[in-house]
């Protein structure tokens, strides 16, 4: 691995510090895998994908921000906005702080029922079954489903 500079240097011991003083139980030493996950992350966040209602898709990995769908489930593409909707209850420390949530996505809910909500397609991508994914168990859908 390459040397560090002093600046990073002195801002890996600035983070140690507070990581300290917070109690913090562990703090990132690798400077360099970390700057790698960022520059992937980034990557898959901004790589453009084009969905139309119908589309089978599930998040992009590590982009999940929300609860549902879990990673490597499938949700199916409602509608694409063409005027992203933004929380206007989101406060500025939170993650959905002008999140553009320009597709609305159906999912299957835990309990059987079909339920939509509003997501920033940057985080999603074409569903393919992956290594993850687990294989349906034989479980019959309900009664008026096919």
């Amino acid at each position: 691995m390459a040397e560090i500079t002093e600046a990073q240097f002195e801002g890996l011991r600035k983070l140690v510090e507070e990581a300290e003083r917070e109690g913090a139980a562990e703090v990132v030493l690798d400077v360099g895998r970390r700057i790698q996950e960022l520059k992937w992350s980034y990557k898959q966040f901004e790589s453009p994908v084009k969905f139309k209602p119908g589309d089978i898709v599930k998040w992009k990995r590590p982009l999940r921000n929300k609860r549902l769908p879990r990673y490597d489930e499938p949700a199916i593409v409602v509608q694409v906005l063409a005027e992203p909707q933004v929380d206007p209850e989101a406060e500025p420390g939170s993650t959905y702080f002008k999140e553009p949530l320009d597709i609305i996505l159906g999912i299957i809910h835990p309990d059987g029922s079909f339920l939509t909500f509003y997501y920033d397609q940057r985080r999603f991508e074409l569903w393919k079954p992956s290594a993850r994914a687990k294989p349906s168990q034989g479980k019959r859908l309900p009664k008026g489903r096919s």
